[in-house]
Formats: structure tokens, sequence, C-alpha cells
């Protein structure tokens, strides 16, 4: 290595760099906490911008990363949506509403009052309190972060 090329190298600082990729369990925790508030992967997905499978797929753990711009959006989307509850316009989306807070019951998980935002983005983070009912403050907006086209 020559001087030049070492000292390019220390010359990097971490706030330099952009990493391509994220850990995913801030995002999954934060999904989790909202569909305990009655939110769906479908209505969160419609919000995001993005298909509801990957949604599905962050909720249930099988995405171990997210790109940063996705997380920012989860982290915008939970800012906006994590003490209220989904609008409810017919019977469809009654049932929906329920069926996510029921799987969120059965597995644990808390709402998003229950989450630690200091320890909430570290690899490995769990909630130390356990799902609990929660009626909310309001009902949320549909698209809080103005994405209205067809989800990716």
């Amino acid at each position: 290595v020559t001087e030049d090329t070492a000292s390019a190298l220390l010359a990097v600082q971490p706030r330099h760099i952009t990493p391509r990729r994220v850990p995913a369990g801030g995002a999954m925790w934060r999904l989790r906490s909202l569909q305990a508030m009655s939110h769906t992967a479908p209505r969160m997905a419609r919000a995001l911008g993005i298909n509801p499978v990957h949604v599905a797929r962050i909720i249930s753990g099988e995405v171990e990363t997210v790109t940063p711009g996705l997380h920012r959006d989860i982290c915008q989307l939970w800012e906006a949506w994590w003490d209220k509850k989904p609008r409810i316009r017919d019977q469809h989306e009654k049932s929906a509403a329920a069926k996510a807070m029921r799987r969120a019951a059965r597995s644990k998980w808390p709402c998003p009052a229950g989450l630690d935002e200091d320890f909430l983005d570290e690899p490995g983070y769990k909630p130390r309190h356990p799902w609990k009912h929660a009626t909310g403050t309001g009902i949320a907006d549909d698209y809080p972060l103005g994405f209205r086209g067809e989800a990716a």
C-alpha cells in the first residue's frame, strides 16, 4: 500500500459511508407494533408504496436487511401511526384489522408504546413488554408519506 493510498483510507470516516443495506430488526418491530394497533400488511404497504408481500416478509422476520430509504420510510410511517388506529370503512376492513391485532396478540408483539426507541435499531433488540390492548388516540391518515401510486 502506498503512502497516498494509506492516507486516503485513513481519511474515510463512518459518517462518509452510506450503507447499501441496514439491519431490518428495527423496521420489523416497528411494523409488528403497527400490526398490534390493527394496521394490516397491505395497508402499511400502500402507505409505503411497496408490495404487500415485502411488508409481510419484513414482519415475519424473513428479511435480514432493508435499504436505508425503506428503513427511513418505515420510521416515518411509524411516527405518523404509532398512536393511531386504521380507518375502518367496511366489514372487510374490520375483519382484516381484527385479524392483524389477533396475530400480534398471539405473537406477543407490543404496541408502539411498548418499544424502546433508544435501542430499537440495535441488532438483536427484543422488546421487554408483550402485547397489550391499545385504543389509540385517533384515526391514522391513509397516506402519511404521500405515496398514492400502485404498490411496487
